[in-house]
C-alpha cells in the first residue's frame, strides 16, 4: 500500500510529537531526580547552617568558659612544684622552721617516685581529631620526708596549718606526737609527702641564691658580721637569710636583670622578671583584709603577680616580721644599665624591714623612689 503525501505528513507529525513527548518525559524524570537530590542536600545544609548559627550564638559563652577553665587549670598546675631536689628539701625544712618556730631535729629523705602519668583520659568531644585523648609529657611525682620535731603546743598548731596551706601541694601522711605538760613541749615525727608535676615546659630552677652573696674574706672583721644581742635589730642582717620577699638586680646578660618574688620560689611560678638592660619600675605592696590575712602584689614593668585578679593579691603567711631583701650587683661596664626604681607600700599591722646588700657602690642598680606605710630600711 502506497501512502500518499497526506498520510506521510500525518505520520511525520505523529512521529515528531512522539519524539517530543518521549524526550520530555525522559528528561523530566532525570531532572526531577536531580531536583529531589538537590532539595535533600539543601535541607541537610540548612540543618547544618541552623546548627552552626546556634553554635556561633553560643561562641562568647564558650570562649568565656574556656578562659575560666584555663585560669582554673593554671591555678591547679601552679599549686604543684615543677621539680624536686634534696637542696630544695633542705630549703623547705629551713622555711618551715623559720615560719613556725618548730625545731626539726632530724630530716630523712626518700627517693622521688613517679605516681601519675597525664594524658590517659579519652576526649568526649566528637570533633576531636583522634578522640584518643590529649597529648602531654606531664608526669606527677611524690617525695616523702620524715621529720622529727619539737615545739610548743602553739607552734605545733602553726606547723600543721603551715604544711596544710603551703604554697605547693604537700600532705601529712602520718604523724605521731607526745605532750609534756610541764614544759609545754610537743614532740614526735611527721611523714610528709611533697608533690610535683614535671614536664619540658615547666622549668625547675632548683635552689637559687641571690647574686653577689659569696661570703667575706674575714668573718671576724667585716661589715657583715656584727656580734652581740642587738645584732639583728641594729643592722637587719638577719634579713639576709630570713626574709619574705627578694628583689634582685643584676646584669641583663644573665636573663634576669630584675626579679621579684617570694623567698624559696624555686620553680619561678611566683617570680616576675625583666630582661631589659635599663631601669624598670618595680612596685611591691603588702596589705591585709578584714580577717587580718596577709596579701601581696608586685610588678616589674608591665609584668605582674598574681597574673589573675592582680588587685586581690596573693595570700601568704609572714613570719614574725615582714621583710624584703634587695640584692644588687656590681656593674660590668658603662653599657650595663639594668636596675630597678622601686616603690614599696606597706598597708599591714606589721612594720616592713628592707635590707640592701651587694649593690654597685658608684651606680647602684636598686633605687627606692617611693615608700608608703611603716617601712624600715637597712643599708
Amino acid at each position: 500500500m502506497k501512502l500518499g503525501d497526506k498520510e506521510k505528513k500525518i505520520l511525520y507529525v505523529v512521529a515528531a510529537i512522539a519524539i517530543v513527548l518521549l524526550g520530555f518525559f525522559l528528561g523530566y524524570r532525570n531532572i526531577n531526580k536531580k531536583t529531589e537530590k538537590v532539595e535533600a542536600e539543601v535541607k541537610e545544609l540548612q540543618a547544618k547552617h541552623k546548627n552552626y548559627l546556634a553554635m556561633q550564638a553560643s561562641l562568647p559563652k564558650y570562649e568565656k568558659g574556656l578562659k575560666e577553665d584555663v585560669v582554673k587549670y593554671d591555678d591547679v598546675i601552679n599549686h604543684y612544684n615543677s621539680g624536686y631536689s634534696q637542696e630544695y628539701a633542705l630549703t623547705f625544712v629551713k622555711d618551715v622552721e623559720n615560719a613556725t618556730g618548730v625545731w626539726l631535729s632530724h630530716t630523712g629523705f626518700a627517693q622521688t617516685e613517679q605516681i601519675y602519668t597525664f594524658g590517659n583520659v579519652a576526649s568526649s568531644n566528637p570533633y576531636y581529631p583522634t578522640n584518643n585523648g590529649y597529648v602531654t609529657d606531664y608526669k606527677g611525682y611524690k617525695t616523702t620526708l620524715s621529720l622529727t620535731y619539737e615545739a610548743s603546743y602553739d607552734d605545733y598548731k602553726v606547723l600543721i596549718d603551715y604544711i596544710n596551706n603551703y604554697k605547693f601541694k604537700c600532705s601529712i601522711d602520718s604523724i605521731s606526737s607526745s605532750y609534756n605538760a610541764d614544759s609545754d613541749i610537743v614532740s614526735g615525727t611527721i611523714s610528709l609527702s611533697i608533690y610535683s608535676i614535671m614536664s619540658k615546659d615547666r622549668n625547675f630552677n632548683n635552689v637559687s641564691f641571690p647574686a653577689g652573696m659569696v661570703g667575706t674574706p674575714n668573718i671576724f672583721s667585716s661589715e657583715v658580721f656584727f656580734p652581740g644581742a642587738n645584732f639583728d635589730e641594729a643592722n637587719g642582717d638577719n634579713i639576709i637569710s630570713d626574709h619574705d620577699f627578694v628583689i634582685t638586680c643584676q646584669n641583663a646578660d644573665t636573663g634576669r636583670a630584675v626579679a621579684v618574688g617570694p623567698k624559696g620560689d624555686t620553680a619561678g611560678v611566683q617570680t616576675v622578671v625583666s630582661k631589659d638592660n635599663q631601669k624598670v619600675d618595680v612596685t611591691i605592696r603588702v596589705f591585709q583584709d578584714k580577717a587580718k590575712n596577709y596579701f601581696v602584689q608586685y610588678s616589674v614593668g608591665d609584668a605582674k603577680y598574681p597574673v589573675v585578679d592582680y588587685s586581690k593579691g596573693d595570700k601568704f603567711v609572714p613570719g614574725e616580721n615582714l621583710s624584703i631583701l634587695v640584692v644588687g650587683s656590681a656593674r660590668v661596664d658603662d653599657n650595663d644599665l639594668a636596675g630597678a626604681k622601686i616603690s614599696i607600700v606597706n598597708e599591714t599591722d606589721k612594720p616592713l624591714a628592707v635590707k640592701y646588700v651587694s649593690d654597685d657602690s658608684k651606680k647602684p642598680r636598686c633605687e627606692i623612689v617611693s615608700i608608703k606605710g611603716e617601712v624600715v630600711e637597712y643599708k
